[in-house]
């Protein structure tokens, strides 16, 4: 981990600003981080992390975008900061780290389905959770194993999982067939799904008003 910048933030420092461009992960090895985002002027508090936890990875994830939370320390805190080459290849040299950070997104996918969150949203929390498993070395997902964890863990029916699939394969970034009898995700391209399937999708939704590109 020393190859990687450890630097240290007193109570109180604004990381990275809701909005703002972003470039950079942290992995949390001390102290805890508030994510909040701001509506109307109030402040609405999303997560209090605490070590060992991985956070900002998103606009690498999603080729520079905006930040989507404000990050303020609520303790002193010591961080690895790392940019998307250096992020990624952590990611690949530390594999309890990517095991943390596929737990964390299924959580967020999980907190975003019980908010009522918009549908592309969480399509958005999937393709980043996808991208995470084709880091990771997995490009074939079993559909009906994965399908069923999120029904049973998210609390969305079957029919809405399918529709998120569907999108995903419109865009040609998954394949969804079958291998002796049993239905397969395959992940078609070798990295940027999350960013890919983004782009795409805004340009769908800026041309249907709002609707996933399912036809």
């Amino acid at each position: 981990m020393s190859k990687y910048p450890v630097n240290q933030y007193p109570k109180g420092t604004v990381l990275f600003t809701e909005g703002e461009p972003g470039d950079k992960a942290y992995v949390l090895k001390g102290g805890k981080v508030e994510l909040y985002k701001t509506f109307e002027g109030k402040k609405k508090s999303l997560a209090v992390l605490e070590p060992l936890s991985v956070f900002g990875e998103m606009v690498l994830f999603q080729g520079g975008t905006a930040r989507t939370t404000t990050a303020e320390v609520l303790e002193d805190i010591v961080v690895l900061e790392m940019n998307h080459k250096g992020f990624h290849e952590f990611l690949d040299q530390t594999p309890e780290i990517m095991q943390i950070l596929i737990k964390q997104m299924v959580e967020r996918l999980r907190s975003a389905t019980e908010k009522a969150v918009q549908l592309p949203q969480i399509f958005d929390s999937l393709a980043n959770l996808l991208e995470l498993f084709l880091i990771n070395g997995t490009q074939i997902l079993d559909y009906a194993a994965l399908s069923r964890y999120m029904v049973d863990n998210f609390g969305v029916v079957e029919v809405y999982v399918d529709t998120l699939f569907d999108a995903l394969a419109k865009m040609k970034l998954i394949v969804i067939g079958e291998a002796k009898g049993v239905k397969k995700i395959k992940i078609l391209v070798k990295e940027g799904l999350a960013e890919k399937a983004l782009a795409m999708m805004k340009n769908a939704t800026d041309e249907d008003g709002g609707a996933l590109p399912l036809g």
